[in-house]
């Protein structure tokens, strides 16, 4: 897909003219027979030439710039052979040369940047390629200009490693600049301009927009046929993508055809030992499995996973999805014990590289990233459902996987803050709280029109660019640090680390939502990971099969959490709930085959339960048991654990040292903000219009109400803190501000009674107008669900502030990711809805609670639904009396005021509202 950038010996020779007409007429010839057969396709011939050149140069001149040009190209050679163990050490030696010789700004060096990265690339070392792509570019920006090909080519290689992790994103803008400046620098027939219109087609067809590839594709392969002829290795590449395109689409009779004249062509030029060789393998393999052909499709994916083996590794990214095809082909046979062993390494390939590569990534390319592999760990999922009534020991591969990734995302961000902030490393302990102000920053930039950015001359783009390289530069320094071992704690628990401290009435579940693909009979399953004390061989695995749907749209990867099925599952539980009625249906759906299997195993009183999907919904203490007549919170303990590795590690050591005090906010007053900063005439809210007026619908009306009960609430709460001496900070009405908040550096508990939103429906996107650009702007940020969900407070009715420096009076979880409560104990969100959001498989809650908790929080304390004003303040105030009463412990204080509660308001709808998840 991209190329290495080779460089002639003839471009050097304006270094030194005269040496240029020395050399001897051998090492001429050896240098220009290599060009040709190079230019032919032909590697294996052309790295006899260049041997022959580089020793008879090096013989007459030394190791100067000509020689690492010539070191230069053998090694980019030995790399189109897939001989990347004999490529590395002459690409260093080439740019170690280069910068001694001719400095790090000249283009020659650049290329030998260049040329080291892409080797990198190659080898799924993204981490190494990512900081030498980057150097090239600048130095060919800076030195060449924007519009020479090696700068096109920089672009061109840097989009191809942000695509293989998933970044489309940041890829597409660099392919379409590289191809823009090939057809104006070297017009629409050069073989450059081929690849670039090839790399934009593969990054469509990644995406599934076919059309767009298909046209770019075909102009790249005709460019390549007429020019570079129909036995260029090039040429083949352009069979082999489109026919991928083909068979994708489900067009097998144009895709097949391609795909063995790629193969063909691979053979012949340059070996059947080739990557790319084994790639057309590979590809022909998958468009024969997708028709049942299986006899076919098996030989050819065994000799392209064999050949991947031998030539790039088993640690390399295209082993990996071999061995994934492989199984797959197996598994669609019902040949599972063939298939275990495939999956396995698949996986294990690509924890591997999630363990290199998310210490070099920010937050957000993390995400893309994972996202990008998720189908190699649904894969094996589906098939640890399916074999396990043959193999139940195949539940401890799944818990065990389940271990590395659950929460995988938001732990690998809690490790870098911690790691930092526990360093002493005061020049790193700055950096990274520059960092926060910069993000900070951005989280309102982001919520600020285009005519507020243009008129406070702010750049988007570049200070988003700015703060994921220092993110990115704090995630390794955070890997580097002694002790901290890798990024992700990856392989360090296994199901048995869980077990050790269990008691004989206490079990530990693990919910998990598989995405099946249609692969089974329903698109959505849930399954239960079960451990006791007495667990021996290996976990119970318990599928949820169900015959009512737990959720609606259950086949998206994500799902909205208003979504429901009429009848049952989440809407029937919501509006059970909100109508005050018994629910004798969802203990049935969501618990029953849960305690059956249970029973099954003992009798366990406390149950550890880590929660996926619909399950973040719910507050499982509401189900009502038909049976029993008694809530399942009545008959279990239920504790839920949003960290495995946490749960561990509080068994075994002493919690962090506490924050100091106890901050109470509530009663703000939402018309009246503080004059903090420079007042605007005009009305100004830095949310999106689309979702302003999503949030004054939410509120039924532009004016929102004042909330009196929660006068009452803080301020009770703040007498009892105080009689038992307390350090308490009590902020109402204008003080009750956002500013406040920001400002707050780690109280032991921070209290906040006001009104909290979640906007569930995104605006229609048929209706959007694309032409015009404000309205792009608003739509892309509504597709963000930390903006969508946040906290009233003083002055959101009337915001009257300078846009970057003033605030609205509505903190959104985006905001509130920045926040400083890094050793805070517990955050009480005493309003509505603060437990809500966009749910995302093994994710959790993409909304408030993850961004207090992303903050430092320890423990959360929220809401499921809108939250009756004077059970809440009662809930609160129980809750604080029995807090200090018993030693400050959380969760024994929170059980006790929800049944002190609950014997006043029996209906869930008053007592059930609030859930409490940490540590």
């Amino acid at each position: 897909m991209k190329k290495y950038l080779l460089l002639s010996l003839i471009s050097f020779f304006f270094i030194n003219a005269t040496k240029a007409q020395e050399i001897p007429d051998e090492v001429w010839e050896a240098y220009e027979t290599a060009e040709e057969y190079t230019a032919q396709g032909k590697y294996s011939q052309a790295i006899k030439y260049y041997l022959t050149a580089i020793d008879g140069y090096e013989s007459y001149f030394g190791k100067d710039a000509n020689y690492a040009t010539l070191t230069n190209n053998l090694a980019g050679l030995y790399e189109s052979q897939g001989l990347y163990e004999k490529a590395e050490p002459l690409y260093i030696e080439a740019k170690n040369i280069d910068e001694e010789v001719l400095g790090n700004k000249h283009p020659n060096y650049a290329t030998s940047c260049n040329n080291l990265a892409f080797l990198y690339d190659s080898q799924g070392l993204y981490e190494k390629a990512e900081p030498l792509y980057i150097e090239a570019k600048n130095i060919y920006e800076e030195v060449l200009g924007n519009k020479h090909p090696n700068y096109a080519q920089s672009c061109n290689n840097l989009a191809g490693l942000y695509e293989s992790q998933g970044l489309y994103e940041k890829a597409e803008p660099l392919y379409i600049e590289a191809k823009n400046v090939r057809e104006e620098v070297l017009g629409n027939k050069h073989p450059d301009y081929a690849q670039s219109c090839n790399n934009l087609a593969y990054l469509y067809n990644a995406q599934g927009l076919y059309e767009k590839a298909e046209s770019l594709y075909l102009e790249a392969k005709n460019i390549r046929e007429e020019v570079l002829g129909n036995k260029h290795p090039d040429y083949a590449q352009s069979c082999n993508n489109l026919a991928y395109l083909y068979n994708a689409q489900g067009l097998y009779e144009k895709a097949e055809p391609l795909y063995l004249e790629a193969k063909n062509i691979y053979e012949e030029v340059l070996d059947n030992k080739h990557p790319s060789y084994a790639t057309s393998c590979n590809n022909l393999a998958l468009l024969y499995s997708s028709q049942g052909f299986y006899e076919k499709a098996e030989p050819l994916y065994i000799e392209a996973k064999n050949i991947y083996e031998e030539v790039l590794s088993n640690k390399h990214p295209s082993y990996a999805t071999s061995c994934n095809n492989l199984a797959q082909l197996y598994r669609s046979q019902g040949l599972y014990k063939k298939a275990e062993s495939l999956y396995l390494e698949a996986v294990q390939n690509k924890v591997a590289q999630i363990e290199n590569l998310l210490p070099t990534l920010s937050e957000k390319e993390r995400k893309s990233y994972v996202e990008s592999i998720q189908f190699y760990f649904e894969n094996f999922y589906i098939f640890a459902l399916q074999y396990h009534p043959q193999k139940p020991a195949v539940a401890t591969d799944l818990m065990n996987l389940q271990l590395i990734l659950k929460g995988l995302l938001f732990s690998s961000t809690q490790k870098v803050q911690n790691q930092i902030l526990n360093s002493g490393d005061a020049t790193l302990i700055t950096k990274y709280q520059d960092w926060k102000a910069k993000r900070g920053t951005l989280a309102k930039v982001i919520q600020m029109s285009l005519a507020e950015k243009e008129q406070a001359g702010i750049e988007e783009e570049a200070l988003q660019a700015e703060a994921e390289a220092l993110e990115k530069e704090l995630s390794l320094a955070a890997k580097d640090l002694s002790g901290f071992g890798n990024l992700t704690g990856l392989s360090e628990l296994t199901w048995q680390d869980l077990q050790k401290d269990l008691k004989d009435e206490e079990a530990l579940i693990e919910l998990i939502r598989i995405n099946t693909g249609g692969e089974l009979e329903q698109e959505t399953v849930y399954a239960a990971l079960i451990i006791t004390s007495k667990t021996k061989k290996q976990p119970e695995l318990l599928i949820l099969d169900t015959e009512v749907q737990m959720e609606m749209n259950g086949d998206m990867r994500t799902f909205n959490i208003e979504d429901g099925t009429a009848g049952g599952g989440l809407y029937f539980y919501q509006s059970q709930i909100r109508g005050r009625r018994t629910d004798k249906l969802s203990y049935s759906l969501y618990w029953q085959p849960i305690q059956d299997k249970l029973e099954e195993l003992g009798n366990f009183e406390k149950i550890y339960l880590s929660r996926d999907g619909v399950y973040h919904s719910i507050n499982l203490n509401t189900l009502y048991n038909p049976n029993t007549e008694k809530y399942l919170g009545e008959e279990k303990e239920i504790i839920l654990v949003n960290s495995w590795q946490n749960f561990v590690a509080s068994k075994e050591q002493d919690n962090a040292k506490a924050g100091k005090g106890y901050v109470l906010l509530g009663y703000a007053d939402f018309e009246n903000a503080e004059k903090e900063a420079a007042q605007i005439t005009e009305y100004s809210t830095y949310i999106p219009d689309t979702i302003k007026t999503q949030v004054r619908d939410y509120f039924e009306g532009q004016k929102i109400s004042i909330l009196a009960g929660t006068k009452t609430e803080v301020e009770s709460i703040a007498t009892q803190l105080q009689v038992q001496n307390k350090e308490v900070a009590l902020y109402e009405s204008e003080n009750a501000s956002e500013n406040l908040v920001k400002s707050l550096n780690s109280p032991q508990i921070l209290h906040i009674a006001t009104h909290g939103f979640f906007i569930a429906n995104l605006p229609d996107p048929e209706k959007k107008d694309l032409s015009v650009s404000e309205q792009e702007n608003d739509y892309k940020l509504t597709e963000n669900p930390l903006l969508r969900s946040g906290l009233i407070l003083a002055g959101a009715s009337n915001p009257q502030t300078e846009a970057l420096t003033g605030e609205d009076g509505v903190l959104t979880a985006e905001e509130a990711m920045n926040l400083y409560l890094d050793n805070t104990e517990l955050v009480v969100m005493s309003a509505c809805e603060t437990g809500k959001g966009e749910v995302a498989n093994g994710e959790g809650v993409y909304g408030l609670q993850r961004a207090f908790q992303q903050a430092g929080a320890k423990n959360i304390l929220m809401s499921l639904w809108k939250v009756d004003d004077t059970a809440t303040q009662k809930l609160m105030t129980y809750f604080y009396e029995e807090y200090l009463s018993n030693g400050e412990q959380i969760r024994p204080a929170f059980q006790a005021a929800q049944s002190k509660l609950k014997a006043e308001y029996p209906e869930p709808y008053y007592w059930g509202a609030f859930v409490l998840i940490g540590e």
